[in-house]
């Protein structure tokens, strides 16, 4: 007979006697912090022997992974543990919920853990400072890394101008000591101007086809990066056309080093109503460099100012002290062209609402800032959706990762921080040289397969594959992340789900489980 536990998170207010039977032979409390949660958890299990168990009260999204990595790493098998979630049940709700755990436990199947070798070396797609970020993690893990670069020269806009990524260090001196680390690296492979064209394959095995100066090549890696950095936009709702008055914050940045003779200078944020902490960060930073380098006066005007964090506020505060006005408004400034100059009229809630008529030698915009590389996320069928487990770096994929801008608007530090944390990711997933996943969780029954191809159109992680050979599908254990998507939808229902078969799910039901 199986010997099962239950295991009952401290402050759960379940009665632990009530639990103990033929089936269950321990029953205790276990803390509610994670980190003493599982290593007791994990001693109690092998020191009983246990076939399987029950955990009561916890709270899946806080535990479960951790969990799921740790049986793992002890030699363990996972999936005979059942997190039971009891809140916002009552007295007769929780004893129904732990029943049909119990009920569903009886029916879980071992899972088997199979290793395959796996490509140690990494594909960065794209040279800007994330992208150079990563390869100087990578390297220090010692993993061999190619960098693809669509552009002559790596660094990406940084080389140009850094005003959108505003920091107290000089990012340009940081770009330029990255790249002469990884240049004489012989196990770091660039390939400028250099243009990714196809992917293939899946985690610990992609290949990649790249259109290089000297004709089509391909590459292999265990993991791709997506460091494509971002792109800016005009924002048409502001009324306004880029000219000689008009400018917008990534046009500024290679204007000021110049000492031009504007008298009055204001910066519009917030234009489409939204604004950005990065467009924050860089009027500050081009204000303060205008007063340095023209003397001119400069207005912020905006809806909110954006100034999270001890290096916002305090650099707001240098901007306040070195005489930069900042007015806020409600609705967009009209703008009426008046000789050479650029009035803007608006309203103050913080002046009572008082209209603010002010005429400007130059006008700097608030440009929109947006991911670049879309078409070919989509393409290769990679995306970044707001699931905790994913963030910051993971994607729907196993073993493809996206930094840096092309996930979301950040600065100088957080492309930095992105970097460093997917090289930590890579080094975690392919530092062995082999790759450690479920072999049979999810399987397709052949016989029952009709070829149909919906779990392939279906599947969120393009873990499901097609075998010419059996006609049938090929649920790819690798890249499978048992979501149950192609379980639930197969209209053949040929596809078996270990962890969600019918009599365990019909079980559950019976004894009153959701």
């Amino acid at each position: 007979m199986a010997r099962w536990g239950a295991f009952i998170c401290d402050g759960t207010e379940v009665d632990a006697g009530s639990l103990a039977g033929e089936e269950v032979v321990v029953t205790t409390t276990l803390p509610p912090q994670p980190r003493e949660l599982v290593c007791k958890l994990i001693g109690i299990w092998t020191r009983f022997d246990l076939d399987g168990g029950i955990l009561i009260g916890a709270v899946p999204e806080l535990v479960e992974q951790g969990l799921k990595e740790s049986f793992r790493q002890a030699g363990l098998d996972p999936f005979r543990l059942v997190l039971v979630d009891l809140r916002g049940r009552d007295a007769v709700g929780k004893d129904r919920e732990i029943k049909a755990a119990l009920a569903r436990a009886r029916h879980l199947e071992p899972v088997a853990w199979t290793k395959a070798k796996a490509q140690q070396r990494v594909l960065i797609i794209g040279g800007g400072a994330a992208g150079l970020q990563t390869a100087l993690g990578l390297r220090k893990l010692g993993l061999p890394v190619v960098i693809v670069e669509q552009e002559q020269n790596l660094g990406g806009r940084l080389t140009k101008l850094d005003g959108l990524c505003p920091w107290d260090e000089d990012p340009q001196g940081w770009i330029r000591s990255a790249l002469e680390v990884l240049q004489r690296d012989s196990e770091v492979e660039i390939l400028s101007a250099s243009k990714p064209l196809a992917l293939k394959g899946q985690v610990g095995d992609f290949t990649l086809e790249v259109q290089s100066p000297a004709g089509p090549i391909t590459r292999r890696g265990g993991a791709v990066v997506l460091a494509l950095g971002s792109t800016v936009r005009w924002p048409q709702s502001s009324g306004l056309e880029p000219g000689p008055h008009v400018v917008g914050l990534t046009r500024l940045d290679e204007l000021t080093p110049i000492r031009l003779h504007y008298k009055k200078v204001a910066f519009l944020l917030d234009v489409d109503g939204l604004g950005s902490r990065l467009g924050t960060l860089s009027a500050l930073r081009s204000a303060l460099r205008i007063k340095d380098n023209w003397g001119s006066e400069v207005h912020i005007l905006c809806r909110n100012l954006k100034v999270d964090g001890k290096p916002l506020e305090s650099m707001y505060r240098k901007a306040r002290d070195r005489g930069v006005v900042f007015f806020k408004y409600e609705e967009l400034p009209r703008a009426t062209e008046q000789r050479e100059k650029i009035l803007l009229q608006f309203k103050d809630p913080d002046l009572d609402n008082v209209v603010v008529d002010e005429a400007y030698d130059l006008i700097v915009l608030e440009e929109e800032i947006l991911p670049a590389g879309e078409d070919l996320g989509r393409a290769w069928g990679v995306l970044q959706p707001a699931n905790v487990h994913l963030y910051p770096v993971e994607t729907n994929r196993k073993g493809i990762y996206m930094v840096g801008g092309c996930r979301d608007e950040m600065d100088f530090p957080g492309v930095i921080q992105d970097g460093t944390i997917a090289a930590g990711e890579i080094g975690a997933l392919l530092g062995q040289g082999v790759l450690i996943y479920e072999e049979d969780r999810v399987r397709v029954e052949t016989e029952k397969c009709v070829f149909c191809l919906t779990c392939v159109r279906l599947c969120p992680h393009q873990a499901a594959e097609i075998d010419l050979v059996k006609e049938a599908a090929f649920i790819n254990p690798a890249a499978c992340q048992a979501c149950g998507m192609c379980a639930a939808d197969c209209p053949a229902q040929a596809i078996d789900y270990k962890a969600y078969d019918n009599e365990g799910i019909l079980a559950q039901l019976e004894m009153g489980g959701r």
